[in-house]
């Protein structure tokens, strides 16, 4: 054999070798975007062109009210109308919010220009789609859902009484008088009317989501039956029989005010349903248009080769609550008191995060946010495909079979968006049913790296224990509770583990100074508690003082400074490879293997 032979040989030995080598990166382990019955948002086509109708000021919180529902419906009807093949022309309502500029700017349609939504009304464009009005009542609160749910029956805008004679002036007949319905009216008027694949959930006497529902023809109900006071009463059983009649694993979307949240939620947990915050939003039909067709965007992981394991004696991560409001993502999550803080690297934030929802709901910004994302920082998918409580999910119904389903939707989402952690809220941690639930999300999906937990109420409730479940490939996965929770209760204030970011802190000083070996804790950041920094680290109350400025990531900023040196502050993935390292070391070594 020649010189020059043997080179070639072993040339093409060593290119045998190499290309035999089946490990691949951490980073590139994720699925391709394509439906495999993950998709639950209703859809909706994009038209070829749109008017923007100008954001409506008004002094009057009444007017600004009717003007923008009557935006609302001009929307939801001409989105409609493309929908189902009557037209071409859509409308994007303005409202003067930064959040939306580069969404717009990306429509796949000609902007036809800026009118008011009356002036539209007398446009060519508004005539050949609109058929008339229907009339509601601002001073009959639960009228105005009712004509929400009429206008895409009859395929009216919606219009106050005091407005009658205005739209009446350009020409438009009455199609329905809502003026005195109430939620029970609508619903046995027009049940048969509406699809039963998603449903709105808003304050009667509010605009946003009514372009939702008119889009999708859907029901759109309140619990309050006057909104804002409960006391006059509420739809509870009606709601739960709206609830049972949608499709299993159907959106709620929207929000009630005045009540406990878990007032509406746990309704919408036991009928297998998922509650979507997503409330003060606008523009949904053009926001989720296409969105099958539209799937990008990566969360940026934490490669757990590059760990330096065992390098502190104790490890806690923060977690950035209220990540599962899909509405909070798209118009106030990207500020620097959040997202964009210039300190969330420095304290290594994990943030909630929809990534199920958003990326359906609002495809543009679920891309826009995860480009943005801070490598350092971790996301977890927030919290399982929408707001409800794990631990009661679907109990009025065939709950093994809804969870089992729910899990496999909600791990194509993570695996296909390569989101590696997800967060859960339970109403009881450490229950059962809870575990039971755990065990679904984690056989579903061999990529989950962990899970962790709040409670309901306190968020810390679970008091950081630790759970380990196997799955599908034989790994230990844990399920983290959160063990301590920063919260503001108000003036010289604290709860058992919810408290100031010093009181924080000074929990976490006698825990590991009391521990027998290392310590893994996730603290909850409430998003909506705010702050006033104090001096004295011995204070441990006075950060609840009010006016304080300082929420968000600076509040995680305060605790990191008070902590004892024998704490690495690391990301929620660090810890869950950090924690998986120390229990399973032999399993974690060997499942790291397949990695290059």
């Amino acid at each position: 054999m020649t010189g020059k032979t043997k080179l070639l040989t072993l040339t093409a030995s060593i290119l045998i070798a190499c290309n035999t080598d089946s490990r691949i990166r951490y980073h590139d382990e994720y699925d391709p975007f394509e439906d495999v019955g993950q998709y639950n948002i209703p859809e909706q086509k994009f038209g070829t062109r749109y008017w923007t109708l100008a954001e409506v000021k008004h002094d009057d919180e009444e007017k600004v009210l009717t003007d923008n529902l009557l935006c609302e419906s001009v929307v939801g009807l001409m989105a409609l109308s493309v929908n189902e093949g009557n037209g071409e022309t859509m409308a994007w309502m303005d409202t003067g919010k930064p959040a939306y500029a580069h969404i717009r700017y990306n429509l796949p349609m000609e902007d036809l220009g800026t009118v008011g939504v009356w002036e539209f009304l007398e446009t060519v464009d508004a005539r050949l789609v609109i058929k008339g009005y229907v009339l509601y009542d601002t001073g009959f609160h639960e009228s105005i859902n009712a004509a929400s749910v009429a206008a895409h029956v009859y395929g009216g805008v919606m219009v106050d009484i005091k407005d009658e004679a205005r739209i009446i002036e350009l020409g438009y007949p009455k199609l329905f008088d809502a003026s005195r319905m109430t939620l029970a009216h609508s619903w046995d008027a027009f049940k048969e009317k509406c699809r039963n694949n998603a449903l709105v959930l808003m304050p009667a006497y509010t605009s946003n989501q009514r372009s939702t529902a008119i889009a999708s023809r859907l029901m759109v109900v309140n619990l309050n039956k006057v909104s804002y006071r409960p006391e006059y009463g509420n739809n509870r059983e009606l709601i739960l029989n709206v609830l049972n009649w949608l499709e299993p694993l159907s959106p709620v979307m929207g929000w009630e005010q005045a009540v406990g949240e878990d007032e509406f939620v746990r309704l919408v947990s036991s009928t297998g349903n998922f509650m979507i915050p997503y409330d003060w939003t606008v523009n949904t039909p053009l926001l989720w248009a296409g969105y099958r067709n539209r799937q990008s965007g990566h969360v940026k992981v934490t490669d757990p080769r590059s760990i330096n394991y065992g390098d502190a004696e104790h490890y806690i991560s923060f977690y950035m609550s209220d990540g599962d409001n899909v509405m909070w993502t798209i118009t106030g999550f990207d500020t620097p008191s959040y997202f964009a803080s210039a300190d969330a690297g420095h304290v290594r934030m994990s943030f909630g995060y929809p990534v199920a929802n958003l990326s359906m709901i609002c495809p543009d910004q679920n891309d826009y946010l995860l480009r943005k994302q801070d490598p350092q920082c971790t996301l977890m998918e927030s919290l399982g495909g929408g707001y409800y409580y794990a631990d009661e999910f679907a109990e009025l119904k065939d709950r093994e079979s809804l969870l089992d389903k729910a899990a496999r939707h909600v791990a194509a989402h993570m695996r296909q968006h390569r989101n590696n952690v997800l967060a859960l809220v339970c109403m009881d941690a450490l229950s059962d049913n809870a575990r039971e639930a755990y065990r679904a999300y984690i056989r579903n999906n061999d990529r989950l790296a962990g899970i962790v937990v709040i409670q309901y109420t306190p968020y810390a409730g679970g008091e950081g224990e630790i759970m380990w479940f196997q799955n599908s490939n034989g790994y230990h996965i844990p399920v983290i509770t959160v063990r301590y929770s920063i919260w503001n209760y108000g003036e010289g204030l604290n709860g058992e583990s919810e408290g100031t970011p010093t009181y924080i802190a000074d929990k976490y000083k006698k825990l590991t100074a009391d521990a027998s070996g290392p310590t893994f804790s996730v603290t909850s950041v409430h998003a909506w508690s705010w702050f006033t920094p104090v001096d004295d680290p011995e204070d441990l109350t006075g950060e609840n003082r009010p006016g304080g400025h300082v929420h968000g990531v600076g509040s995680a900023v305060l605790c990191k400074e008070r902590l004892p040196g024998n704490i690495k502050v690391v990301n929620v993935e660090e810890l869950i490879w950090q924690l998986r390292m120390h229990n399973y070391p032999d399993e974690t070594r060997a499942l790291l293997e397949n990695y290059k």
